[in-house]
C-alpha cells in the first residue's frame, strides 16, 4: 500500500507521491486537542526507517499545530490505516495524552465508521450477524495474536476466525462491531454504505471481521480480498465519520465531545456518495461499556 501511482497507473516518485496528496482539514482546535480529516495516503504516525514526506503528524508539526510554547508537542491519540479516510485525533498537551488515553484504555472513545461494500455481500452479512441493540446488528469474531515477524507484508495482516469455529486458544482477542445499512439516495448500483460502530481499536479489525468473519469486504481493500479491484486512488472505502469522547473527560474548556467528518470527495465519482446523499442517524450509539 507504500506504492503510489498516478493515473496511468506508473509508480510515483515519493516526492510526487506527497505533493499529489489531499491536506487534511482541521476539524476541531483548542489548546489541549486537534482534530483533523485525514485524506488517503497520509500514513499516521512515522513508519520506521527514514521519515517519509507522507507522515501526517510530522506535516501537522511542520504547519506549527503543535502545542506547547514551542508549538511542536503533537501526540496521535490512535490510528488510520494509510489507505482509509477521516478523524484523527492529536493531544497537544501531556494532560491532554494521559487523560484521553485513560478514555481509550476503559473502552470509553467511540468510534463510527462509513464503509462502502458491495450490494451482494449485505445479505451474507446479515447471516453472519446476530441482532444487536435496537437497529444494530453484531458480528464476532476470534482474533489471532499478530506475528511479531514483521519483514513480510502479507504477515502484517490481521487474522479473524468466526466465534463458531475450532476453540478460542489463550492467546485470541474476543473482538466485536456492530453496524446498520445506511440509506443513500441515487447511489451507483452495486454499492451499499454501512455504519460500523466500535470501542476497540486493534489493528485492522473492522477492515478484517467484515472480510473474513462477515464474507463482506470493504470496497477497494485488496489486502483482506486479494482478488478485488483496487480503487482509481488505491484508496480503501473506510472512512472514520465520528468520534465520541465521553462526557466525564475534563480537559480545560472543552465542551465538544462528538466529532464528525465530512465524507471523502473521492466517494461521490466512485459511488455515488456524498454527505448530501447519504442519511445516518446522529443518535447516540448503543455500545456497553
Amino acid at each position: 500500500s507504500g506504492v503510489c501511482l498516478g493515473r496511468t497507473g506508473a509508480a510515483q516518485s515519493p516526492t510526487r507521491c506527497f505533493s499529489m496528496l489531499e491536506k487534511p482539514t482541521v476539524l476541531y482546535e483548542d489548546n489541549h486537542l486537534l482534530a483533523v480529516n485525514k485524506p488517503a495516503g497520509w500514513h499516521s504516525v512515522p513508519n520506521p526507517g527514514p521519515e517519509s514526506p507522507k507522515c501526517l503528524l510530522s506535516e501537522l508539526k511542520r504547519m506549527g499545530r503543535g502545542g506547547g510554547s514551542n508549538k511542536d508537542f503533537l501526540l496521535s491519540l490512535h490510528r488510520i490505516d494509510q489507505p482509509c479516510t477521516g478523524i484523527l485525533m492529536f493531544a497537544k498537551t501531556g494532560k491532554a495524552a494521559t487523560r484521553v488515553s485513560t478514555l481509550w484504555k476503559k473502552k470509553m472513545v467511540k468510534k463510527q465508521y462509513l464503509c462502502v461494500v458491495s450490494s451482494d455481500g449485505i445479505e451474507t452479512l446479515r447471516r453472519k450477524s446476530r441482532i444487536g441493540n435496537g437497529e444494530w446488528l453484531s458480528l464476532e469474531g476470534l482474533m489471532a495474536t499478530p506475528t511479531k515477524n514483521r519483514s513480510s507484508d502479507k504477515k502484517r495482516s490481521v487474522s479473524i476466525r468466526p466465534m463458531d469455529s475450532r476453540g478460542p486458544l489463550p492467546s485470541d482477542r474476543h473482538v466485536s462491531i456492530e453496524w446498520q445499512q445506511v440509506q443513500v439516495r441515487n447511489g451507483l448500483p452495486g454499492f451499499q454504505a454501512i455504519l460500523v460502530q466500535t470501542n476497540e481499536g486493534a489493528r485492522h479489525m473492522v477492515r478484517a471481521i467484515l472480510a473474513q468473519v462477515g464474507r463482506c469486504p470493504i470496497a477497494g481493500d485488496v489486502r483482506y480480498n486479494s482478488g478485488s479491484t483496487p480503487l482509481p486512488d488505491q484508496s480503501v472505502a473506510l472512512h472514520a465519520f465520528r468520534l465520541s469522547l465521553d462526557r466525564s473527560l475534563k480537559l480545560g474548556t472543552l465542551d465538544t465531545f462528538d466529532f464528525q467528518a465530512p465524507l471523502p470527495r473521492t466517494w461521490n465519482r466512485f459511488f455515488g456518495m456524498s454527505d448530501k446523499n447519504i442519511k445516518v442517524s446522529v443518535r447516540r450509539n448503543s455500545l456497553k461499556q
